[in-house]
């Protein structure tokens, strides 16, 4: 179960950004996180974020346990993000935040923290923002506003997103077509000399199975790690039956591809001169024939909760459409 979050923030004044703008929110909100103490622990909301609920006991323990993926997910909604270099006094960046399962309930916390990263400052020389709204989007594009204008105006959440609340998608046709709305990154960069991957075997090019493998992983860690922690025989039963549900996404064939590689730079590190880490990625639009029915709820719930790579700098969001 998730909540998805839409925010948006105006520019106090022209502001110039040397990194990608998600790469950007990234950074500034998790330091953010850091000065918000939560109510009802005695922890940063940082801190909490990056708590390891897995037992040693787990089979997911050792492959997450020095690096496990985040308990939200962020990406920017406004339109040519990537190519957002400045901003001018007055104009709005728009952004999800997505957050999963028992964190969702600190979502006054979020707001708090995004509140002062904006009155911090974004960009270089940390040129200040506003929020302007908070809004809770169910699964059907309902909203319910949350804060507006330096006012809390609820604290009540109403769209919780599960399998149950997806909605149902009418399959009119034997094509779907998937959109790259940030980029998206399958393929994981190599630094090391490692046996390569399922992704990287795939001749470096996304095929439908390789989508759908991608999400179908995340989201059985996701679940492991934010709906049923303890849950160990439910993620064995899983696990053990992951290869064969995922047997019938080999058969969708590409009909037409429009893709594009981009490479975006994240944020300099504080008092570092580190080199700055490549975000590379594909942005556009594919669109495959043959069975994909099978996975379309998967898919669908999966789309504001992102696949691949570098998800917490804002890659990952994809949409599906029927053709």
């Amino acid at each position: 179960m998730y909540h998805r979050f839409d925010v948006m923030v105006t520019a106090e004044t022209d502001t110039m950004f040397d990194a990608w703008v998600g790469a950007v929110l990234r950074n500034n909100l998790l330091c953010a996180t850091e000065q918000i103490d939560l109510p009802d622990r005695d922890m940063s909301l940082f801190r909490y974020c990056r708590q390891f609920p897995l037992s040693a006991q787990h089979p997911l323990y050792n492959e997450l346990k020095d690096g496990f993926p985040a308990p939200y997910y962020l990406y920017v909604r406004t339109p040519r993000a990537t190519e957002m270099t400045k901003i001018q006094a007055g104009q709005t960046i728009t952004f999800s935040l997505t957050l999963m399962g028992e964190i969702s309930r600190y979502i006054t916390c979020f707001m708090e923290a995004i509140d002062f990263m904006c009155r911090k400052g974004l960009g270089l020389y940390s040129k200040p923002f506003v929020l302007n709204e908070v809004r809770e989007v169910s699964a059907m594009g309902e909203n319910h506003l949350l804060f507006r204008d330096g006012e809390i105006i609820s604290r009540r959440l109403l769209y919780p997103v599960d399998m149950e609340t997806v909605p149902t998608v009418s399959a009119q046709s034997d094509c779907i077509r998937i959109v790259f709305e940030s980029p998206v990154s399958l393929i994981k960069q190599r630094n090391r000399p490692d046996p390569p991957g399922y992704q990287e075997k795939s001749n470096l090019f996304p095929s439908f199975y390789q989508l759908v493998r991608t999400a179908a992983y995340r989201l059985e860690k996701l679940h492991a790690l934010y709906a049923a922690p303890h849950d160990v025989d439910r993620y064995n039963q899983s696990h053990e039956n992951m290869e064969a549900t995922l047997e019938q996404a080999a058969s969708p064939e590409i009909e037409e591809i429009n893709l594009k590689r981009i490479e975006l730079k994240s944020s300099r590190r504080k008092n570092s001169n580190e080199t700055r880490i490549p975000l590379t990625g594909l942005i556009g639009d594919m669109t495959f024939r043959g069975n994909y029915k099978p996975y379309i709820t998967l898919l669908k719930y999966m789309e504001q909760l992102g696949a691949g790579n570098h998800l917490t700098y804002g890659f990952g969001k994809y949409r599906i459409e029927m053709q």
